[in-house]
């Protein structure tokens, strides 16, 4: 190990409403205590995510109270920090979760003044200059909008009352996936398969013709300035808008939202980073939706919580590799490869980024 490895991991509970993801699962967690660390977890961390303390305890880690969890060298998470979060890290700590300041733009100070490292998931970057933490939550995101925009477009759910896929004397419902990259993918594939008809709508263009040829023949895409003129037909709307490290712009307006037909279903999947619609707010698992301009808008930043236990394992294994090097070589091993050193949003309190 290097000179400036880190000697103990800290798991702590999340608090977001509705999160039940944890940053550890008992197998890395064993993996981690086979190299000499000790790792601490909060007693009931896992629980949500069908991980209960026994699996750990099993693992050799051991089970402590917030403070412990918090007090560790290497802090492990899955949602950024709330403000109290923030005020437990303290110079020569290390924390490797999503963080998301474009869309949470007070956080930063807290952050900084806690002297601490933080490492975001979101930013890590592979050779190809992907975003390989990222992606499987945005894969699971992108399905989960079709499906929950389903639910929602059920009149008994308080939507318009129609099917996405077409039943003997309808025509196929209209699903919008605003953003091709995975999350409108996904989005767009689970849509078609439920047999709606599909419109891809992306600034680039030629990648967007090329994912609707991909999924099939009711999937097409359009320009960008065609997206009012089909919004004014669309049952469902997924905002999939994301640019790395930077704030979503809203490129559906309000005025565009107001053509929707009553009961459609706007999914603002980009409220991570301050979302891609003019009328989006944060919502929350307990309270999911509101309507505007007669339009049933859900903008929960968490969803990929909804299938805990799945989204957990998916994140660790793509966590995993991170940590064991973070672990082995410190902040400077971690540092030497240019994708993981994007990661680094502050180091011992100060921006490493303009």
């Amino acid at each position: 190990m290097s000179a400036d490895s880190i000697s103990s991991v800290g798991v702590p509970g999340e608090t977001k409403i509705g999160e039940h993801r944890v940053g550890l699962t008992p197998q890395l967690a064993a993996d981690i205590v086979s190299m000499g660390i000790e790792v601490r977890v909060e007693q009931g961390a896992g629980a949500g995510a069908g991980f209960p303390d026994a699996a750990y305890e099993a693992a050799g880690a051991r089970l402590v109270d917030v403070d412990e969890a918090f007090d560790a060298a290497l802090v492990l998470k899955v949602k950024e920090p709330n403000l109290a979060e923030a005020g437990r890290l303290s110079a020569g700590q290390t924390l490797f979760t999503f963080v998301h300041l474009a869309g949470n733009p007070p956080l930063r100070a807290p952050l900084e003044a806690s002297g601490a490292t933080i490492l975001a998931y979101e930013l890590l970057e592979d050779e190809l200059g992907r975003n390989p933490i990222l992606a499987p939550m945005s894969f699971i995101a992108g399905r989960l909008a079709t499906q929950v925009g389903a639910h929602y477009l059920e009149r008994t759910a308080g939507g318009r009352g129609v099917l996405l896929g077409s039943v003997p004397g309808t025509d196929p419902a209209l699903a919008v996936v605003v953003g091709a990259g995975v999350v409108g993918s996904q989005a767009a594939e689970v849509a078609h398969g439920m047999g709606a008809r599909v419109i891809i709508v992306d600034e680039r263009e030629q990648r967007a013709r090329e994912l609707a040829q991909a999924i099939g023949p009711l999937a097409e895409s359009v320009a960008p300035s065609r997206l009012a003129h089909v919004l004014a037909e669309a049952s469902l709307l997924v905002g999939a808008v994301h640019r790395t490290g930077e704030a979503a712009t809203h490129v559906v307006t309000r005025e565009m939202i107001a053509t929707m037909p009553a009961g459609s279903v706007a999914v603002d999947v980009a409220i991570d980073e301050g979302g891609c619609f003019e009328t989006s707010r944060p919502t929350s698992h307990e309270e999911p939706t509101y309507t505007e301009h007669g339009v049933i808008h859900y903008c929960v930043p968490n969803m990929p919580s909804m299938v805990a236990h799945d989204a957990t394992v998916a994140l660790v294994a793509a966590t995993g590799p991170h940590i064991r090097i973070l672990l082995r070589d410190g902040i400077d091993g971690f540092r030497a490869d240019e994708g993981r050193a994007k990661a680094i949003v502050l180091e011992g309190g100060s921006s490493t980024r303009s």
